[in-house]
């Protein structure tokens, strides 16, 4: 199949005709960078009125493909095709190439070339500029080639992927709702934690946990060599659970690994990042391969007279709202925030009865079921989108 530049098939930035340049009271759309979706369309459209907005800012009109010019935005899949734009033209941010197809060619064709891994890898070897403010610059739609099929198979093959990149995000739609129903639910069980509209006695954590330990700093290494044994460290705390990809190992004398080795139903905190968003974050260690933990996490271990689960704290403590309380006790040092043992410890929380705390679990089990499912069938769907995409990009689809 023939391939030709984009630049031949595109009007790359075209500029605001000449009748269109006095300013104007007029509404017209707006559309800054942070109003692009990753996913690849707009979610947004601001009005402004052309006087505010005539100079100073990127023109394109509606149909046009936005596409990212600077990193990480490029790299990130912000592009959009401004199919549904209000108003007839509009104005946005000047970090946007805009491509205006020419006759023949279908804009949605055009995008899901330019939103595919090979335009992004592509355009980010062509930056230009300094780190951290480099960009696609426009001559890079000079040498960059996609196939050029008919209009109609350019129809054809947008609608193919269009329907496969909705299949996507109607299973991502089901894992974020899945996400708001358990939030849903604790709140009508539980209230807010931090408000603690239904009163439940309050506890500090110190009065749950009969031991928090660091873990150990001794370095980790890639292969599994002998006696060594997997080590948890922050990247394997996320979204509530262990994840055991990417694990590091380690080798320990006998004394020092019995006393970092977790046990089921262990929790893991972690306590320093330069990101706040880390600080805090948990896991309940649900069993496995014998398993030691790295120094920038603590492990927690809820007393057996407690009546607390570890998923129920693991749940509260993770809660929007209560994330406000656990960085109070963070610290900065250097850029980092810090968590201490003791602060951790003087962390005071509402503690329901733990028959409420079973029934939320109960819950909680069946719509992580579920949102496991959900999950895997979104990987499955995102394999098979990016395969149509190599095979549309190859001329094959």
């Amino acid at each position: 199949m023939k391939r030709v530049p984009v630049s031949e098939v595109v009007e790359i930035n075209p500029r605001l005709p000449a009748a269109q340049r006095k300013s104007g009271d007029q509404p017209v759309s707006f559309v800054s960078m942070a109003d692009v979706s990753e996913g690849g369309f707009v979610v947004t459209y601001q009005t402004r009125r052309k006087s505010d907005v005539v100079k100073g800012y990127t023109y394109f009109g509606r149909g046009d493909v936005l596409t990212a010019k600077i990193t990480p935005c490029m790299q990130n899949g912000k592009a959009a095709v401004l199919d549904a734009m209000p108003h007839e033209f509009g104005f946005g941010s000047t970090e946007f190439h805009v491509l205006r197809p020419k006759q023949g060619i279908d804009a949605r064709y055009i995008f899901h070339m330019i939103w595919s891994p090979y335009f992004r890898s592509a355009a980010e070897l062509s930056f230009t500029g300094t780190a951290g403010q480099q960009r696609v610059p426009t001559d890079f739609f000079n040498r960059f080639e996609i196939p050029l099929p008919a209009l109609s198979e350019q129809k054809r093959i947008a609608g193919i992927l269009d329907q496969a990149d909705g299949l996507r995000r109607k299973r991502q739609q089901a894992l974020a709702l899945t996400d708001q129903f358990l939030r849903s639910t604790f709140l009508d069980l539980f209230g807010d934690p931090v408000t603690n509209p239904k009163q439940w006695p309050v506890v500090c954590l110190n009065d749950l946990f009969v031991e928090m330990k660091y873990g150990t700093s001794t370095k980790c290494t890639e292969s599994r060599d002998g006696d060594a044994l997997p080590v948890l460290r922050i990247p394997n705390v996320v979204g509530g659970q262990v994840n055991r990809e990417n694990l590091r190992f380690a080798s320990l004398p006998n004394n020092e690994t019995a006393k970092l080795r977790l046990k089921v139903g262990d929790m893991l905190f972690v306590r320093t990042n330069g990101n706040p968003d880390y600080i805090g974050r948990c896991a309940v260690f649900d069993g496995g391969d014998a398993t030691l933990f790295a120094s920038y996490l603590i492990r927690a271990r809820i007393g057996k007279d407690a009546k607390c689960r570890a998923h129920f704290l693991k749940d509260l403590m993770s809660f929007p709202t209560y994330r406000s309380v656990v960085l109070r006790v963070a610290r900065t040092t250097a850029g980092n925030y810090n968590m201490s043992t003791q602060g951790l410890k003087d962390l005071r929380l509402p503690l329901p009865p733990t028959a409420l705390q079973d029934r939320y679990l109960t819950i909680a089990n069946h719509m992580n079921g579920l949102r496991t499912k959900a999950s895997s069938d979104s990987q499955h769907l995102d394999a098979l989108f990016d395969s149509l995409v190599q095979r549309a990009f190859r001329g094959e689809l």
